[in-house]
């Protein structure tokens, strides 16, 4: 039975049944990590700006999407003689390279290898599903369905992913197109996917065989178990007293005797001799009466 990734916000998805890594899910399939093929999990990790990946992924769109030699042209009717200036004029701005574009695109909006991957998915299933007269098209036809299936994979298996404005503004820096081209290329992609954009484990490999061989698989080493942990004292700590505590004297007794009272300073012996005069007075005067 197939494996299908189902498109689950990755806000849900680093749940982790044990502490040290047994039955840990893989963020990207809600499945452990033992029931996925390492060499996958290998080639996931790997950046996606190596240049050897974006020489592959060019491969695929050339393969998949054909386009119009320069020399071609579709059936038409011959021209009139004498009506030269009628020609269409001749593009101002020709399409850049597809390995250029690819390049472009993936570092300005740092995709991730998952994100590319599914995108492939996505292309193989358009190229079946794409009509035969519309498989020829103009020289910008792979740059633009590269366009509209990266946005769909990105908003597809990511929590978050950039505005149509911002995939416009990417795509602008290196080609002419204008806001409604880019909507409308991943409309028309959508349309023709049937708004089907699940993946497959099967599809999965298909598009990534071909690139196992070059993915070198590193061994996981099982995490160690924890030491156990001592078993609790009985030995009280030494409790350390703390420096605003305020401890008894150890010999009370030094204290017992009153301390001798210090002799009067000299202005206040001389405002005591002048209260008595006044109450010796105030008594004489009190007498005489």
């Amino acid at each position: 039975m197939p494996i299908t990734y189902h498109l689950t916000p990755a806000s849900a998805l680093f749940h982790t049944p044990s502490r040290h890594g047994v039955g840990r899910l893989l963020p990207a399939s809600l499945l452990p990590r033992e029931m996925h093929d390492p060499r996958l999990l290998a080639l996931c990790s790997i950046r996606s700006s190596s240049p050897g990946f974006q020489m592959y992924l060019t491969q695929r769109l050339c393969h998949s999407i054909g386009v119009q030699e320069p020399g071609e042209s579709p059936d038409t009717p011959p021209t009139t003689p004498g009506n030269d200036e009628f020609k269409h004029p001749e593009p101002c701005c020709a399409a850049p390279s597809l390995e250029s574009f690819i390049a472009h695109v993936i570092y300005k909006s740092r995709c991730h290898t998952p994100t590319l991957l599914g995108m492939l998915v996505l292309l193989e299933r358009l190229r079946l599903r794409m009509p035969e007269q519309a498989r020829a098209g103009i020289p910008s036809t792979r740059h633009r369905v590269f366009l509209a299936l990266l946005i769909l994979a990105a908003k597809a298996f990511n929590d978050a992913s950039p505005a149509i404005q911002f995939w416009h503004h990417y795509a602008e820096e290196i080609m002419p197109l204008s806001m409604n081209d880019v909507a409308a290329c991943e409309r028309q992609a959508l349309q023709l996917l049937e708004y089907d954009v699940s993946i497959t484990d099967a599809e999965l490999h298909a598009v990534a065989s071909p690139l196992y061989a070059h993915v070198r698989i590193v061994p996981s080493t099982p995490s160690p178990s924890p030491a156990p942990r001592r078993a609790a004292t009985t030995t009280p700590r030494r409790q350390r007293p703390s420096p605003l505590k305020l401890h008894p004297h150890p010999h009370p007794q030094e204290y017992a005797t009153p301390l001798p009272t210090p002799p009067p300073s000299a202005k206040t012996a001389r405002s005591i001799a002048s209260r008595m005069r006044s109450a010796v007075s105030l008594q004489r005067a009190t007498g005489a009466a």
